[in-house]
């Protein structure tokens, strides 16, 4: 057997079509590349080393890409994993989803025939952070002693990440994100945090501690130059807690701050129940002058019916519509859809997760209000925004422009 470290196999019971998929992996730096015509002979290759399977899943009776996803998996495949295929968009989506929870490294799926520069894009922008994340290194277990001591001693940080008006390209608002240095450097995630602090009961001290340090930084900003309100996110206990809007408006007052320099964000999946409670916290948010977006649409259960009853200003597009979308119709079916649905209803509508510049373009075509992702900014500290905002000014929305497919965009954005 050939030494696999950077190995490609392509099942396809199709020859022509199996040369020419093996064409393109030499050509991409992949050697050796074998074809397959079966998915059941891919046993001899599976080493640790192999880098990239290439199956197209339409391709005859052979092709059973459930049964080869059980298979890998059985092996303990780490490589990447792409399917291809004319099959039905949502049908090539749900077994790309698949393949995912079953831990394999899977950037997406593309039609037939393959083109070799999406093929290439797709390895090269998806599996790539894919993988360098399956190899980091795995926290250590946070105890909630530790998450308390870090929310006292402002361990907690507030980072931000600049959201874009889709049509003048400025700075619409800046969403505040809870970030964690431990004293040994280690960088911890949010998602690691968050639910211990979410059940272990820390959620409002960790709320308002952000919020106090946000507040500081909204007057830096504003004196600065950069007059943009910043959104913070609202969990269930928030919603919960009675004194929130007094709360909220003490610690604006105290540093001299409007409500319309502050907005909040509640996930779908936080308010699975719309109660009469947290109803009325959002109703009294509102009267004080809050804007309330619903974030992370398209993710919980019950999205449609918290439109219709809940007063929320801004409706947020999940990321997961938002990756490929100006290639998965699927996606811009759905999308549109809410766009249409959130005008009517007189929101504003944000789309998060924005890598690529013809995905923004597709979706200001589409009338989205306001782009959010790391095409734009990553997450930073506050002392970095200002830096950010000159240089955003200067060179990154002119670098926008010029990859734009469609370039006539708003002249406020020069």
């Amino acid at each position: 057997m050939p030494n696999l470290q950077h190995a490609a196999l392509v099942i396809d019971s199709n020859p022509a079509d199996t040369r020419r998929a093996c064409d393109m992996l030499i050509a991409m730096g992949f050697s050796p590349v074998c074809g397959l015509a079966r998915w059941q002979d891919i046993t001899p290759w599976l080493t640790p080393s192999l880098g990239l399977v290439v199956q197209r899943v339409d391709s005859g009776r052979d092709a059973n890409p459930l049964a080869l996803h059980d298979l890998l998996l059985q092996h303990g495949y780490r490589g990447g994993l792409v399917l291809t295929g004319n099959a039905d968009c949502r049908l090539m989506g749900s077994l790309v989803s698949h393949a995912r929870s079953r831990s394999l490294l899977v950037p997406g799926y593309l039609s037939y025939p393959l083109c070799a520069d999406k093929l290439k894009r797709l390895w090269a922008g998806r599996l790539a952070v894919a993988h360098l994340t399956a190899c980091t290194d795995q926290p250590q277990p946070i105890t909630r002693s530790a998450l308390a001591e870090a929310i006292d001693t402002g361990a907690i940080q507030p980072w931000y990440q600049p959201i874009i008006d889709a049509r003048t390209h400025q700075v619409a608002r800046i969403e505040v994100l809870a970030r964690w240095q431990t004293q040994s450097g280690e960088w911890i995630p949010p998602d690691s945090f968050i639910p211990i602090a979410e059940y272990g009961g820390l959620i409002q001290p960790l709320f308002h501690a952000l919020l106090g340090q946000a507040v500081e930084d909204i007057k830096r900003l504003k004196a600065d130059g950069l007059n943009a309100p910043l959104a913070l996110n609202l969990s269930l206990s928030n919603l919960t807690q009675k004194d929130l809007v007094e709360t909220i408006a003490i610690t604006l007052a105290s540093h001299d701050i409007d409500s319309t320099c502050l907005g909040l964000e509640i996930t779908e999946t936080a308010i699975t129940s719309l109660t009469q409670d947290i109803l009325s916290c959002i109703s009294r948010l509102r009267l004080a002058g809050y804007g309330v977006a619903i974030d992370d649409f398209g993710t919980g259960q019950s999205g449609l019916s918290h439109l219709k009853v809940a007063p929320f200003t801004e409706l947020k597009i999940d990321r997961t519509f938002i990756q490929d979308i100006h290639l998965n119709p699927v996606s811009q079916a759905i999308t549109k859809a809410a766009v249409v649905m959130a005008h009517d209803l007189g929101m504003y509508v944000v789309a998060e997760g924005v890598e690529q510049a013809a995905e923004a373009q597709y979706l200001r075509e589409i009338e989205v209000d306001e782009l959010q992702g790391f095409l734009f900014a990553r997450p930073m500290p506050g002392d970095a925004v200002l830096d950010w905002h000159a240089a955003w000014k200067t060179q990154g929305i002119k670098a926008l422009l010029a990859c734009a497919p469609d370039t006539q965009l708003s002249a406020s954005a020069s």
